[in-house]
């Protein structure tokens, strides 16, 4: 169930245990988020933060612009994440922190993304970096998975949408999230279940869309 709730968070924090990442599962202590800031006219989400727990629950707070809203709304629910997401992104921080180089780019007329930023503290010490665009391979890896799963569940608010109120758009809907997950933009598609079961079990569709929901729900039984 989504709550609704003001949305407060203002920095991407990462608290680390002692032991390197890639060697062993992270701790359920561990714990990862990310922060996007990108509020220009026409963004459905300008702000938003996905949090990372090493044991695989998380959590998700954005501001949504809703249709024919004239205010953001202020959404936050649960995530659960699979074994495989939390490793990635613990060994993708591990080798942020090792590499020679720096999170943010230096380079000058980069096109506005989006403010990320990465914090840390560990054993070995605090940092944080704010970057719109970075070369350092960790950090482009780890934002395009939290930008996967935010697509996710903005892929998810449509289908549920469209499931109630614009059944005919739901083939073109459903193509775009197939397509999506096919090139990596959308991850972490078990946040989503509930949607796609519920269009996989609705007889009232056409089979064409009933079909793909059930293959996405397979993929995201697949990456467990």
């Amino acid at each position: 169930m989504i709550l609704i709730r003001s949305v407060c968070a203002v920095a991407v924090f990462f608290l680390l245990g002692d032991s390197a990442f890639g060697q062993d599962a992270p701790a359920a202590s561990y714990q990862a988020s990310f922060k996007f800031d990108r509020s220009l006219p026409g963004v459905l989400v300008p702000r938003y933060t996905i949090e990372l727990h090493g044991d695989g629950t998380g959590f998700y707070r954005a501001e949504v612009v809703a249709p024919q809203s004239p205010e953001p709304q202020a959404v936050e629910r649960p995530l659960t994440f699979s074994p495989k997401g939390v490793k990635l992104v613990f060994d993708a921080l591990e080798t942020m922190r090792a590499s020679d180089t720096p999170c943010a780019s230096k380079l000058k007329n980069i096109a506005d993304t989006g403010t990320k930023i990465l914090t840390y503290r560990d054993a070995k010490g605090d940092g944080s970096c704010t970057f719109n665009h970075s070369e350092n391979k960790a950090a482009v890896q780890l934002t395009a998975f939290f930008q996967g799963v935010e697509n996710t569940l903005e892929e998810g608010r449509a289908l549920d949408f469209k499931h109630r109120f614009d059944r005919l758009g739901l083939d073109t809907e459903i193509s775009n999230l197939a397509a999506a997950v096919d090139n990596g933009r959308a991850q972490e598609l078990e946040n989503i279940g509930s949607t796609l079961r519920s269009i996989a079990g609705d007889t009232a569709l056409i089979e064409r869309v009933r079909l793909r929901a059930a293959k996405l729900l397979e993929q995201a039984k697949a990456g467990e």
